[in-house]
This record gives C-alpha cells, sequence and structure tokens, in this order.
C-alpha cells in the first residue's frame, strides 16, 4: 500500500514539475465532422501548433465523426473529456441518461452552408421557390432545419414548395444536376472548390440569424475530476481561434492536409468566414463564451423539423467555470 501511495505522489509531483494535470495523460477529443467541416479549424491549429500542450495537456489526436450524436457517443463511451456537437445531439443523450454539461459555444452561426441552384434555373432568388423542390440531407438534420427557415424566411408556408430529403451532400448535388430537385445546400469547403458552376441563391450568414452550429461539452465525470483538463482544452481552443482568423495564410498551409485540399481553398474559407461569417455581430467561430440567443435560436428550429418535440431547459446544462475570466458569463 505504501508502494502504490509512493507512486501515486511521484505522478503528482511529475504532473507538477510538466503542468500536465494529474491522471490526464495523453488525450483525444471528439469533435463532429473534423477534417470535413470549417467548423473544426480551430482544433487543428491548436494541436498543430502546440497549444494544447503549452497549457500543459497532452492532445494527442481529434476524432471526427459524421454529426452530433456519433461525437458525442465518442465522448461517452471512450471516457474522452470533450467533444464539439450539436445542442440537439445532447439533449437526446441527457434524454437518455447522459450526465453531459454545456461549457462553451464553439460555432455560432450557419455560415458555411449556401443555397444554390443551376445556372439555367428560372429560380432567380428565394422569393421564387413557391411550387419548387428544396433540398436538404435527412429528416430532422441541419440541413431539413435550414429548409425550413430558408421558406420562412421567403414569405412562404412550408405547404408551398417541396422539401426533399436528399441524402448526402454528392446525392443532393446529382439530383440538383439531374433536375430532380431545384435548390441544395452546399457547404465549405466545396461551396469555394465548386461554387462558381452554380448560381447562388442565398449565402447562410444573409438568411439566418445567430445559431449554434456546435458547443464545447464535456461529461459531469470529467467537470468534477478534472476540471483543469478542461480549461486547458478551452484555452488552447481559443488560441487556435486567434490564431486562425489573424493568419490565414499560414492557418491554411496547417489544416491543407487535414482537410485534403489545396492550402488557397482553405485559405479563402478563413478569410471568408471571419470577414463574412458573422451575423448580427456574432462570429462564425466563437472564443469560447457561452452565448444564449443562438441556442435559443437553434432549438426554436429544431422545434419546426420535430428534431426536437418540446421546450428544454438548456440553461440548467450551462457551466462557464472553465472559461477564462474575459469570457465568463451568459452573452
Amino acid at each position: 500500500m505504501k508502494r502504490l501511495i509512493h507512486g501515486f505522489a511521484v505522478l503528482g509531483l511529475v504532473a507538477a514539475l510538466t503542468g500536465l494535470p494529474a491522471g490526464a495523460g495523453a488525450l483525444e477529443l471528439a469533435v463532429s465532422n473534423y477534417a470535413v467541416s470549417p467548423g473544426g479549424f480551430p482544433h487543428g491549429i491548436a494541436l498543430v501548433k502546440g497549444f494544447y500542450k503549452e497549457q500543459g495537456i497532452d492532445v494527442t489526436a481529434i476524432r471526427s465523426s459524421p454529426g452530433s450524436s456519433p461525437a458525442i457517443r465518442e465522448m461517452i463511451a471512450g471516457n474522452l473529456p470533450f467533444a464539439e456537437a450539436g445542442i440537439t445531439g445532447a439533449i437526446g443523450a441527457i434524454k437518455a441518461g447522459a450526465d453531459i454539461k454545456i461549457i462553451g459555444s464553439s460555432v455560432n452561426t450557419f455560415s458555411e452552408v449556401n443555397w444554390i441552384t443551376m445556372p439555367n434555373s428560372s429560380v432567380k432568388g428565394i422569393e421564387d421557390l413557391k411550387g419548387r423542390k428544396v433540398g436538404f440531407t435527412s429528416p430532422r438534420s441541419a440541413t431539413h432545419m435550414l429548409a425550413v427557415l430558408l421558406a420562412k424566411r421567403a414569405g412562404l408556408k412550408l405547404d408551398e414548395l417541396q422539401l426533399t430529403s436528399a441524402g448526402s451532400f454528392p446525392q443532393a448535388m446529382t439530383a440538383l444536376e439531374v433536375g430532380g430537385i431545384d435548390v441544395v445546400p452546399m457547404v465549405e469547403p466545396n461551396f469555394t472548390v465548386n461554387g462558381h458552376k452554380y448560381r447562388l441563391l442565398a449565402r447562410g450568414n444573409q438568411v439566418f440569424p445567430p445559431m449554434s452550429n456546435t458547443l464545447s461539452l464535456t461529461t459531469g465525470k470529467w467537470a468534477r475530476e478534472n476540471p483543469q483538463v478542461l480549461r486547458a482544452i478551452m484555452a488552447g481552443r481559443r488560441k487556435g481561434v486567434e490564431f486562425l482568423v489573424a493568419n490565414p495564410k499560414e492557418s491554411a498551409e496547417i489544416l491543407a492536409p487535414i482537410y485534403k485540399q489545396p492550402a488557397a481553398v482553405i485559405e479563402q474559407v478563413i478569410i471568408n468566414l471571419r470577414d463574412h461569417g458573422a451575423v448580427d455581430g456574432v462570429a462564425y467561430w466563437g472564443l469560447g463564451d457561452i452565448k444564449v440567443k443562438p441556442i435559443e435560436n437553434i432549438l426554436e428550429g429544431a422545434m419546426t423539423t420535430g428534431e426536437i418535440t418540446e421546450s428544454y431547459d438548456f440553461r440548467a446544462l450551462l457551466d462557464d467555470s472553465f472559461l477564462p475570466a474575459d469570457l465568463k458569463g451568459l452573452r
């Protein structure tokens, strides 16, 4: 027993000397659509530039998941300290018995989602959507919600157009090109690469309010047992955001191999979302401070598609104690 206690004491001493929280060890994070969506850019920067290490933690990998619920499952099943995912996935997990906390706002708009049609289409703007087929990926998905909001922004009732589930984004593009659908969403970085082949109808920052695209999440267990790890993650990600927006060219060179896109494309995406991704003064990439109105907006949107079926008091899930002093408090 004395030997075991001594071992833990040595571990604590090593942690104190290195800055690594005792018991933390090598860490992995779960980020929804990392290496696919630009929402995950700050984590790639923080990992490669060593911003997590500067905060005293050893993040060795970032796990990408195709959506919010898979990212949250990765966090829970893998005992990971952190997931970046949507609020509806978090609510679903909580209703299933998971102990989850919201510790920050990550991506605050859907400015990476643009709505397009074919160049020869008679649809010239969203005011022409009446009677048209508007595509989205899958029922109760984010693009389903955005399609509903797009119709409302056009002043249309839902029975005045045809909302159509088209499958994956590539499948939706194929349906558009063969004339099966009139309008589809196109996301970054694909829009920067191929958007010139189509007619742009609406940019996400022009038609949607600020909405919590993704949030920073943790489990109650990590919050209780390793709060210093969570503070380090949030601080490292913040430095990633700050570096990203200040240095788009160098950031693009870092992210290009991760996202498997040319650096020039990634640089243009960064500049576009930095300069035009804000909505009502709310930036696309948040520093981590918890923004209440964007969360309320996305929950209201999710109600329109049945992704959630009743109002939910998310405030009980909010915990800003892992943020630096200047970001604390609900905004």
